[in-house]
């Protein structure tokens, strides 16, 4: 894996780690509600440092191939798609959790109040 690769993908994993810890701390302090906007925006802000990612290391790969010498070529296209790839399953897999998270957080400070209950109520 190149240092391209690496430093994304910790980036984004660390990214999701801050973003986790913060949500925690927030609901821990009872902050949830006062912080919703910034807390909800989060797993969207990690999805959207994997597609930054991804179009880095589809524009690294690119920027190095070479038409009229593509042997030489495609390993360098190859480690940009590599990093197109990890980050993209970095920001994706990260969203996921950060989303899993924040919905189980919500659904406990709700204690069972749905969307539906409201509205029937």
């Amino acid at each position: 894996m190149n240092l391209s690769t690496i430093l994304w993908v910790a980036f984004i994993v660390l990214s999701a780690i801050f973003a986790f810890i913060w949500i925690i701390s927030q609901n821990k302090k009872g902050l949830l509600v006062e912080k919703r906007r910034w807390i909800e925006m989060l797993p969207s802000i990690i999805s959207t440092l994997g597609v930054l990612g991804t179009f880095w290391g589809i524009t690294a790969g690119l920027l190095d191939f070479d038409t009229h010498d593509i042997n030489a070529s495609i390993p360098k296209l190859l480690d940009g798609l590599k990093t197109a790839f990890f980050t993209s399953l970095a920001g994706m897999i990260g969203s996921l959790v950060l989303s899993r998270l924040v919905s189980r957080l919500y659904d406990a400070a709700d204690k069972g109040v749905t969307d539906i209950n409201i509205a029937a109520g």
